[in-house]
Formats: structure tokens, C-alpha cells, sequence
């Protein structure tokens, strides 16, 4: 058939009568205008292709009609619809269902911007956010104190990165944040030795696109764990700090004479209790007088729950007799400062009782803060009296029978390094760990004596 111009199908249209039944004026191959002209106003006409689809007669709309050199929502002149027409024919007659097809793509569409949109909510932020939620009951989360901790330093790298969906962040965008964070040090004059510090917060946020690449937020390699192996690995380990062996003796004298006058000196026991124990600070500054068994007896131990043990495990300290008569130093002191203290009442045993913190638990810092006061911050923490009785004993407990070994690591509840050994063997040593922990106590006593001094602690002797 004659192709029909765009003037001729005007005129056609306009020559449809007012109230006429719809007509379709045939304008190219098996391609229609359907007019409508139902009353006065003007005609609506829309593009219908006709075709055959497994036998069946089929029509398909391909949009509301407008002259050349005019455009509308929806609308497609008549050179467009053929172009339309010709490549919809060209698919029908390879087989292919143009509705089906179009719907199909439709949908595609529609799931791809909605896939899109769901990518761009799932930000770098957004992934920190749910890790550092999710794990909040993670067993190997030690503390809040710790988690709070973790997040300040990732906070760091969150301000730089944290409205980039997870799905496009790069390799060059972690590496330019972290060299972003080296250039403020520099200028802010904080420590170059940071850098441990940025290599922690890489592998949090490397750890946090971990956690939501197993959500389905992104495929692919995680940009910060490349960062992060460039960064190098950790520096060796020094440990907390820890002075030699040879100034045992005048530390020793010091901590003996620590708030000697002060009424009730809480705190220096608790410095006491640590350097005796060889415990972590946690396990013996949250302690309660129901963790203490056999106070009254030579057996006396502390019990502490696994939630205050860095590995999530029960275990036991045996108290030696110096241990015990500060515990009974503090139980007089409470009697006497008041039992209905909040933290006396709540049954903790290193509760402040006197000063502007009366019947507050003594604070996290309580310990390091009493060593700066005695002038050892320098060169010993609360923890490292841990690293100190390790060395001392190792070379002078004069005990050389069956697991001496054991013992000492025991007394300080390490896991065994071979786990199998961990995991089948049950014994905890505590017996021979309280012949290591008197033995302890009574040479600090020891070390105090004056040289020359023939005086011996009862116990040892």
C-alpha cells in the first residue's frame, strides 16, 4: 500500500464526524490510527498495530498521536510510529511476543532502578552500622567499652567514606582516605607512629563489607582488604609495659607504703590485689564478695564469672594468706564506711569509701591512675604486673617437679597455644598454681626486708 503522509492523515482525521464510532485509518503495513471523536472537541487518535501471533489475531498500542513538529507526554509522530512498527514486525515475524517482550523489559527496568535505589542506601556507613550492631553479642567481643572503641576509630574513615554505596566503592577510594588521614596527623601533630592505629580501623571496615557482602550489598574482591595488606602486617607484639626484673625490689617497698595513712585505702589494695594475683584489672576491679570462697579457711579462692574473662571461660583464682587479709582489711573498712553504700550494698569489694566518690566501684583507670601517682606510670601498667610476675617466676620459683610450666601460664589463664591440649585437657593446675601465687606473695614480702635481714614470712618458712 501507498505510505500516507502526515498531511493527508490531518485532513483524514479532521473529516472523521462528531459522534461517529471509532475508526482506524490504515496509515502503513498492518500499522493503524484508531480516531475517537465522541462530541465536539477534538479527535483523540492513537497508533494500533495489527498483527497475527500464533494464529491469533493480535493489536498492539504504540502511543497517542501528534502532527510532525509538535510533542506531548506519551505522544510519537507518524515517522516514529513507523519506525516502532517496522522493528515490533521485524521481532513478530523472528517469533518474538512484542507485549510479552515489552512487559518483560518494563519489568527489568522497574527491578533494575529498584536494585539501584537499594544499592544506594547500602553505604559504606550503612554497612559499619549493621557490623557494628550484629556484633554486638559476638563472642569475641570482650567489652561496650571495646566496641565503643572500634567505632570512634572507624568513625574516622566513615566521615571520609561513609555515603559511598558499598557496591562502587574502590581501591583507590579506601587508599586516598587513609592517605587523607596521614595528611590531617601531619598537620594536627599527632603521632606518626599512628599509623597501627589506621591499620586497625582497615581491618574493621574490611570486616564490616565482610559482614554485608554475605547480605548480597556487593560481589566482588573487598577493596579494604587490599588496602590493608599494602598497609603491611602487625608490628611485633611488646605487650603492655613492664619494668625489669631487678627493680622488683623497689617497687615492692613502694607499693607496701602506698596511702599507708589513708583511712580507707581501696584503691592501693586493689594495685596490691593485682600485683599478688597476676590477674587482669577487669577480672579483680568488678569482683564480689560471692566470687570469694573460703575466706575463713586456707583454701580461699575467687571464682569469676566467664563474662569477665577474656575468653568467655569460668575460671578460678587461688588466694594466697596475703590476699586474703586485704580482702579482710575491706570487708572491716566497709563495716565501718557504711553497708548501705550503693556499691557495698550492690556486694562489690573495691568500692571508694570516703572522698568526693564515696560508694562509687572504682574506675577503670583507678589502677594506672595510683601508679602515676606513686611515679611507676612510666614503667609499669596495671597490666603489665601480669608480664612482671611471668619473668620473676619463671626464673626464681624454686619448684622444678610436673607442669611448672602449666602453672605459670595458668596463674595468668592463658590458653594453652595447642589447642587440642586445650580442649582435652580439663586440669587447671590450681593447686600447684597456689603453691606458685604463695610462693609470689611471700617474695614480695621477702624483697621489702632489708639486706641482710634474716626475717622469713611464716608461710615460706
Amino acid at each position: 500500500m501507498a505510505k500516507i503522509e502526515s498531511t493527508k492523515l490531518d485532513s483524514l482525521i479532521k473529516g472523521v464526524p462528531e459522534g461517529s464510532i471509532p475508526r482506524r485509518l490504515n496509515v502503513d503495513d498492518r500499522l493503524f490510527v484508531e480516531v475517537r471523536r465522541p462530541g465536539a472537541a477534538a479527535p483523540k487518535c492513537s497508533f494500533v498495530l495489527r498483527y497475527s501471533y500464533g494464529g491469533k489475531k493480535q493489536s498492539m498500542g504504540l502511543g497517542r498521536y501528534f502532527p510532525e513538529g509538535t510533542a506531548g507526554l506519551n505522544g510519537i509522530t507518524l515517522a516514529n510510529a513507523r519506525k516502532a512498527a517496522a522493528a515490533h514486525l521485524k521481532d513478530i515475524d523472528k517469533g518474538e511476543h512484542p507485549v510479552k517482550a515489552r512487559k518483560e523489559k518494563v519489568a527489568k527496568d522497574t527491578a533494575d532502578r529498584e536494585a539501584k535505589a537499594d544499592l544506594e542506601k547500602h553505604t559504606v556507613r550503612a554497612a559499619a552500622e549493621q557490623w557494628h550492631a550484629d556484633s554486638r553479642n559476638h563472642e569475641k567481643v570482650t567489652s561496650d567499652k571495646y566496641r565503643s572503641q572500634r567505632w570512634r576509630r572507624l568513625g574516622e574513615y566513615l566521615d571520609i567514606l561513609g555515603n559511598i554505596p558499598v557496591s562502587t566503592l574502590t581501591v583507590r577510594d579506601v587508599s586516598a582516605a587513609v592517605e587523607v588521614l596521614k595528611t590531617e596527623d601531619k598537620k594536627t601533630g599527632r603521632k606518626a607512629d599512628r599509623i597501627e592505629t589506621l591499620r586497625r580501623s582497615i581491618a574493621d571496615l574490611e570486616k564490616a563489607l565482610d559482614h554485608v557482602s554475605e547480605r548480597g550489598w556487593f560481589d566482588g574482591i573487598n577493596p579494604a582488604t587490599r588496602v590493608r595488606k599494602g598497609m603491611g602486617g602487625r608490628p611485633k607484639a611488646e605487650g603492655r609495659r613492664a619494668f625489669s626484673p631487678d627493680r622488683l625490689a623497689e617497687f615492692s617497698k613502694a607499693l607496701q607504703g602506698v596511702d599507708i595513712d589513708a583511712p580507707y585505702p581501696v584503691t592501693a589494695h586493689l594495685l596490691r590485689m593485682l600485683a599478688l594475683t597476676a590477674a587482669r584489672t577487669r577480672e579483680i576491679r568488678l569482683m564480689t564478695w560471692a566470687d570469694v570462697v573460703g575466706l575463713d579457711t586456707d583454701t580461699a579462692t575467687m571464682s569469676i564469672p566467664a563474662s569477665r574473662m577474656k575468653r568467655r571461660k569460668a575460671w578460678s583464682i587461688p588466694l594466697s594468706t596475703q590476699v586474703v587479709e586485704l580482702l579482710r582489711d575491706i570487708k572491716r573498712w566497709q563495716a565501718e564506711a557504711g553497708e548501705g553504700l550503693k556499691a557495698v550494698a550492690d556486694g562489690y569489694v573495691f568500692v571508694r569509701l570516703d572522698g568526693n566518690y564515696k560508694g562509687r566501684l572504682a574506675s577503670e583507670n583507678a589502677v594506672n591512675d595510683k601508679l602515676k601517682a606513686m611515679g611507676w606510670h612510666k614503667e609499669v601498667t596495671g597490666h603489665g604486673l601480669r608480664k612482671v610476675m611471668r619473668t620473676v617466676g619463671g626464673k626464681l620459683w624454686p619448684y622444678n617437679g610436673a607442669n611448672r610450666k602449666e602453672a605459670l601460664e595458668w596463674a595468668l589463664a592463658h590458653a594453652d597455644a595447642n589447642k587440642m591440649v586445650e580442649v582435652y585437657d580439663l586440669n587447671d593446675h590450681i593447686d600447684l598454681r597456689r603453691e606458685l601465687l604463695q610462693w609470689w606473695a611471700d617474695h614480695l614480702d621477702l624483697l621489702r626486708q632489708p639486706q641482710g635481714s634474716n626475717v622469713v614470712p611464716m608461710r615460706a618458712a
